[in-house]
C-alpha cells in the first residue's frame, strides 16, 4: 500500500513540507560532522579564545556586549573550564552522529554552541550562527528515526512525514538563501564580494587569480551567484511540479555554495550551506540508492554471541557496507551452530547457500558491497593480502572473545514532538520572521528592539550573514616587536625577522586561520583600544617568551615595503 504522501488526489501544497526520514538522517550525520569540526577547533584554541588569559577577557567581553553576561561559558575564565566545555560539545556531537538520544544530543549541542559563540563572538564567522539555527529546527524533527540507534524505539513507520515543523524549516532555509540576495542589487552584490574574492585575506588562489588577471570574468561569476541566490529559493515554494523544481532548486543552491568554496577561504560556511539543503532532498534519490544497495539480497550473516565487542563492530560495518544483508541469530539454525562452533566467530552464507567463515566472510561482505566491491575486494583477494588478513583475523579473534561490551541504556524514542512542541516551533518561526523584518527596518523600532534583545542572549540570528567577519579585504596584520638586544621580529610570524614585503604578507595570511582572520577584521573595524591591547597582550604572552620588548600592532594596507601602516596599539611587553 503506498504511503499517504503518495496517495492520489493529494493536495500539492502538502508536498512542500513533506520530509523524508532518510534525508533527515543524512542531515543528522552532516550536522554532527560540522559540530565535531567546530568543537575540534575550539578545543585547539580554548585558552586563546575562551579564557581570561586569551584575546578576550571576560571583563572586556561584558563591556563590549553586556548580553554576554548570561553566557554559561563566561561563568568561569580558566582554560581548563573552556577545554571541559569543548569536550562536552564533542561528546554531544558523537552521540548525535551515532543517533543515540538524538534529541537530547541536539539540545545539548544547541546550548553548548550558543554559549561558545556568546563567549567570543569575535572569532565567529557566518557558519556558526547558521549552524546554531539549523540545530534549533532539527530539535523538533525525528532525526534519529533512520540509520540511528534511536531507530528501534518509537520510530515512525512511514518513510515520509508531513508536519507543520517541516513547513517552518522550509521557510527558514528559503530565508537563509533568499534574503541576503534580496537585500542587495546585483551591482551591490558584486561591489561587496569582489574585494573579498580578489583580496589576500579571504580570497582563494582561484579568486585572487581571477581578480588580478580576469576581473571581468570574476564580475560575471559573481553576478551569476546573485541570480542563483535569487532564483533557487523561490522554486522551493512552488507547490506544483515539485519532482522537477525541487531538485533543480537544490542543484542551483549547491552550485552557489560550490562557487563560495572555490572563490573564498570561508572556512565552514559553504559546508553549512550544503548541510542546510540536506533535509529537502527528494525521496526519489533515496529510492534510487536503495535499489543500488539491493546487492545484499540473499546474503545471510551469523555471529557468535560470545564475541560481544566484535559483534558490535561487525554490525556497524555491515550497516555501512551492505545494509540489505540479513543478520540472523545463530540459535535454532543447526548448520550455523556447527560452523560457529569452529571458533570462527563470523559466518556468512551467500545466495548460493555456500558458507564462508572468518576472514572469507568479511571478503564476501566487501565483494558484495556497492561501496567497496569494485575497487577494494579485488585487491584483498590477492594471495598475499588474503593470507595476511587470515592470519590477522586468527590473532585478533581470541582477544575479541575475551572482551565485554558495556551495557548501554535503552535508545530514546525518535518520534515527532507533541502538540506543545509543534506550537513552540511555530512560535519560534513567527518570532524569527518579526525579528528579520525588524532588522531590515520594516517594523517600528519600539517593536523591533525588544525582539532583537530577546534573541541576542541566545545568539539566534534569523538570517545570519554568510560573510560575517569578512571586512578587511586588502590588508594584513603585523606585530613588529623590538627586543632588548635591538633585533626586530614579527610576532604574528612566530618571531621571524620583521619584513613588510609581499612574501611576508603571504606567509602571515597562510598561517592565519578563519577564526583569527575574523577577529582581526573586527579589531580593525571597531578600532577599540581595549580590544587591541588585549590582543597585543596575548601576543606578548604567547610569542614574546617573557622577554622585555616593545610591541606595535599595525594593519598593513598592501604588500610593498612602503605600504601604508595603520597603528592600532603600541606598548611594552611585561
Amino acid at each position: 500500500m503506498p504511503p499517504e504522501s503518495d496517495a492520489p488526489g493529494q493536495r500539492p501544497l502538502r508536498r512542500l513540507y513533506q520530509l523524508d526520514l532518510r534525508s533527515l538522517a543524512a542531515w543528522r550525520v552532516a550536522l554532527a560532522l560540522l559540530l565535531l569540526t567546530v568543537w575540534g577547533a575550539a578545543l585547539t584554541h580554548a585558552g586563546a579564545w575562551y579564557a581570561d588569559a586569551g584575546v578576550l577577557p571576560r571583563g572586556l567581553l561584558f563591556e563590549l556586549s553586556p548580553a554576554s553576561a548570561a553566557t554559561l561559558l563566561a561563568s568561569n575564565g580558566s582554560r581548563a573550564f573552556a577545554a571541559a566545555w569543548t569536550l562536552l560539545g564533542l561528546a554531544a556531537a558523537l552521540l548525535l552522529l551515532a543517533g543515540w538520544r538524538s534529541r537530547m544530543a541536539l539540545a545539548a549541542s544547541l546550548v553548548l554552541l550558543a554559549s561558545l559563540i556568546g563567549r567570543n563572538p569575535l572569532v565567529a564567522t557566518g557558519a556558526e550562527p547558521a549552524l546554531l539555527l539549523l540545530l534549533l529546527w532539527a530539535l523538533f524533527l525525528p532525526l534519529g528515526a533512520r540509520a540511528a540507534a534511536d531507530a528501534s524505539a518509537g520510530a515512525p513507520a512511514a518513510v515520509r512525514i508531513e508536519t507543520p515543523i517541516g513547513a517552518a524549516l522550509l521557510l527558514q532555509i528559503v530565508a537563509l538563501h533568499w534574503l541576503p540576495a534580496l537585500g542587495h542589487s546585483p551591482q551591490e552584490w558584486i561591489d561587496r564580494l569582489q574585494p573579498l574574492v580578489a583580496g589576500p585575506r579571504w580570497g582563494s588562489a582561484l579568486g585572487r587569480w581571477l581578480g588580478t588577471w580576469h576581473p571581468q570574468t570574476l564580475g560575471v561569476l559573481l553576478r551569476l551567484g546573485w541570480w542563483l541566490a535569487a532564483i533557487g529559493p523561490p522554486l522551493l515554494l512552488i507547490p506544483f511540479a515539485q519532482r522537477l523544481l525541487r531538485p533543480l532548486a537544490l542543484a542551483l543552491l549547491a552550485v552557489l555554495w560550490l562557487g563560495v568554496c572555490l572563490l573564498l577561504r570561508a572556512g565552514l560556511t559553504p559546508w553549512v550551506g550544503w548541510t542546510s539543503l540536506l533535509p529537502l532532498l527528494p525521496a526519489g534519490l533515496w529510492d534510487y540508492a536503495a535499489g543500488r544497495l539491493a546487492l545484499g539480497d540473499g546474503l545471510r550473516l551469523y555471529h557468535d554471541d560470545r564475541c560481544t565487542r566484535a559483534g558490535a563492530l561487525a554490525l556497524l560495518c555491515q550497516w555501512l557496507l551492505l545494509p540489505r544483508a540479513r543478520r540472523l541469530p545463530t540459535a535454532g539454525d543447526r548448520r550455523a551452530e556447527l560452523l560457529i562452533a569452529r571458533q570462527r566467530c563470523r559466518l556468512a552464507i551467500d545466495a548460493g547457500d555456500r558458507a564462508h567463515l572468518g576472514w572469507d566472510a568479511w571478503l564476501l561482505l566487501l565483494r558484495a558491497s556497492p561501496l567497496t566491491g569494485f575497487w577494494l575486494a579485488p585487491l584483498l583477494r590477492l594471495p598475499p593480502l588474503r593470507a595476511t588478513g587470515t592470519h590477522a583475523y586468527r590473532i585478533l579473534q581470541p582477544a575479541a572473545l575475551r572482551m565485554a561490551w558495556p551495557r548501554l541504556p535503552a535508545p530514546h524514542a525518535a518520534a515527532l514532538p507533541g502538540r506543545a512542541g509543534t506550537r513552540l516551533a511555530l512560535a519560534a518561526l513567527v518570532l524569527f520572521a518579526l525579528a528579520a523584518t525588524g532588522a531590515r527596518g520594516l517594523l517600528p523600532q519600539p517593536l523591533a528592539r525588544p525582539l532583537q534583545a530577546a534573541l541576542l542572549p541566545l545568539r539566534l540570528n534569523p538570517v545570519p550573514s554568510p560573510l560575517a567577519g569578512m571586512n578587511l579585504a586588502n590588508g594584513w596584520f603585523a606585530a613588529p616587536a623590538t627586543r632588548a638586544d635591538g633585533s626586530r621580529v614579527d610576532l604574528l610570524r612566530d618571531g621571524t625577522p620583521l619584513a613588510f614585503g609581499a612574501a611576508a604578507a603571504r606567509q602571515t595570511l597562510a598561517q592565519t586561520q578563519t577564526g583569527w582572520r575574523a577577529l582581526q577584521d573586527r579589531l580593525a573595524a571597531t578600532d577599540s583600544a581595549a580590544l587591541a591591547a588585549a590582543y597585543s597582550g596575548w601576543l606578548c604572552r604567547r610569542y614574546g617568551g617573557g622577554r622585555q620588548q616593545h610591541l606595535r600592532l599595525v594593519v598593513v594596507l598592501g604588500g610593498a615595503a612602503g605600504a601604508e601602516q595603520h597603528l592600532l596599539w603600541q606598548g611594552s611587553c611585561r
